[in-house]
């Protein structure tokens, strides 16, 4: 079949070009000097034109050629136009790389935004400086949208996506991570830690290391932030911290490397309130208390706003220096120096659980060695120097044994030697109460103290509701919790409370309502979920 074609081809080609090829024999000089000679060359095209025509294939020869030349008249255009898109795409991308590296962020985004339009070939790294631009101005939003547009989580070829992309989504990630952290974020951080191939570059090194912190693998941790602050002077504190948690002595070695770096950073902007907390941590770890209570001070002054903060820092570093002295083992503090280091804790942040803790811990002694105890606690209240805590000590010794009304006393004149010892006492009956082994009676006498004294607060009223709750006291708690709802900055815990009250007494509507708007003020807004 197809020799029969190429046959039928050959025939038609050959009838077509016999006038040239008679023509062409026909060729001498004297027939080049006749008109005829000439007239037969133009009439030729005409000729064969009418006499291929006449046939079905002729026609669609000659109808082929202008779709032939519409064609590649078209590809030519196509080329033309491509080349310059390219080169428009070229011109704005060179200009946004110039625009950059001025910091002119509007200029570069529009011409960016450009390449992506002109040129899909550059659409991806258009996409990349684009949202590295976003990063340098702050823009989170926008700039992680488009790192997950160029690195999407959860594909099952990790190898998928942009790996500058990836890095600086573990970057973004590794940030905020924690130990308290989600699953679901650490596997995030997991996946593009991964996807970014390049272990070795400094900021992967980082994030690796704070993804260990976040599982607990301090070992990994500390292999891979110790690398990364060589690059980043950050790190040293954290490093520090780590080996101390893991008994290394190389410890003290990162501490002084991150002193003198925080010491400069603080030197150079004395508002920075992270630096300042770090450099006063350090300080700590360093045992320079005195030295870390000065900055911490210092900032306290420096930020009224944020007072609450350093206090809650000042009160933390005093119970270091507590435990430190509790550990003293050759040189031991007497009690009057260790409550003095509790009451600086307690006026820092009346919440202070280790100091609460610490305090309780008289509440809890044996009776059978409260001899011993009860001379020191004498003494420390014939010094002076700490009578109030001595007074709130020594009561709950009483109380242990039995003897109340010489617990009272004491209670009340703790109470009259200083009136923040209200707070204290409300406080110390919230842990006595939650205790394992709960001491509802000493917890409700301290509280009725506290509440002698300031009749109106609402923590106290809510603190004493508490307890009648955890003994289902039903109709007690439910009048503390009537008075400590209308003025008490926290609702949403006695909300939950009356809803199981309310549960317990067989009323589920009420129940069903409360817990309605305990609900309400854990999410204010649904939408934003």
């Amino acid at each position: 079949m197809f020799l029969k074609a190429a046959k039928g081809i050959h025939r038609y080609y050959r009838r077509l070009t016999r006038p040239v090829r008679h023509w062409w024999q026909e060729w001498r000089w004297p027939n080049m000097l006749k008109l005829d000679f000439y007239l037969a060359w133009v009439k030729w095209p005409f000729e064969l034109f009418m006499d291929s025509w006449s046939l079905r294939r002729g026609r669609n020869f000659w109808l082929g050629i202008p779709a032939i030349i519409v064609g590649i008249t078209a590809v030519v255009i196509a080329g033309a136009v491509n080349a310059c898109t390219d080169e428009n795409a070229g011109n704005y991308w060179k200009a946004a790389k110039s625009a950059i590296s001025k910091k002119e962020h509007d200029k570069a985004i529009m011409l960016l935004q450009r390449v992506m339009e002109e040129s899909p070939a550059r659409r991806n790294d258009a996409r990349l400086e684009l949202a590295r631009v976003y990063d340098e101005r702050n823009d989170v939003g926008r700039a992680e949208a488009l790192y997950q547009l160029l690195a999407p989580y959860g594909t099952k070829d990790q190898g998928q996506g942009h790996p500058d992309a990836h890095r600086r989504l573990a970057m973004i990630l590794a940030e905020s991570i924690n130990v308290n952290s989600s699953k679901e974020e650490k596997d995030r951080l997991l996946f593009h830690l991964n996807a970014a191939r390049n272990d070795t570059v400094p900021e992967v090194e980082m994030a690796w290391g704070r993804y260990y912190v976040s599982v607990r693998d301090r070992e990994k941790a500390v292999e891979y932030l110790k690398r990364a602050s060589e690059e980043y002077e950050q790190l040293y504190s954290i490093v520090g911290e780590l080996l101390f948690a893991l008994q290394k002595a190389e410890h003290r070695t990162y501490f002084l490397k991150a002193r003198g770096y925080l010491s400069n950073e603080l030197a150079q902007d004395q508002n920075n309130q992270k630096i300042r907390i770090d450099y006063a941590r350090v300080l700590s770890y360093l045992g320079e208390y005195g030295e870390a209570e000065r900055v911490l001070r210092e900032g306290a002054e420096r930020h009224e706003e944020s007072r609450d903060t350093f206090n809650k820092y000042l009160s933390n570093l005093t119970m270091t220096v507590h435990e430190f002295m509790l550990a003293d083992t050759e040189n031991p503090p007497s009690i009057s120096d260790l409550l003095t280091r509790i009451r600086v804790a307690l006026e820092y942040n009346p919440n202070n659980g280790l100091a609460l803790n610490r305090l309780m811990g008289y509440a809890q002694a044996n009776v059978s060695g409260n001899g011993t105890l009860r001379d020191v606690l004498e003494s420390v209240i014939i010094d002076g120097k700490e009578p109030a805590l001595a007074h709130l000590a020594m009561g709950n010794l009483y109380w242990l044994e039995g003897n109340q009304e010489l617990a009272i006393r004491h209670f009340n004149r703790a109470l009259r030697i200083r009136d923040d010892m209200a707070v204290v006492m409300n406080n110390l009956a919230w842990l006595l109460a939650h205790a394992e082994e709960p001491k509802f009676d000493l917890a409700m006498e301290l509280v009725q103290k506290a509440i002698e004294l300031q009749p109106n607060s609402a923590n106290f009223k809510d603190t004493r509701g508490t307890i009648y709750f955890l003994q289902e006291d039903w109709e007690s708690a439910l009048t503390d919790f009537d008075e400590a709802i209308k003025t008490i900055p926290d609702k949403r815990p006695v909300y939950v409370k009356f809803a199981t009250i309310y549960e317990k007494t067989g009323e589920p509507s009420l129940a069903k309502k409360y817990r309605a708007k305990a609900a309400a003020l854990a999410n204010p807004d649904p939408e934003e979920e």
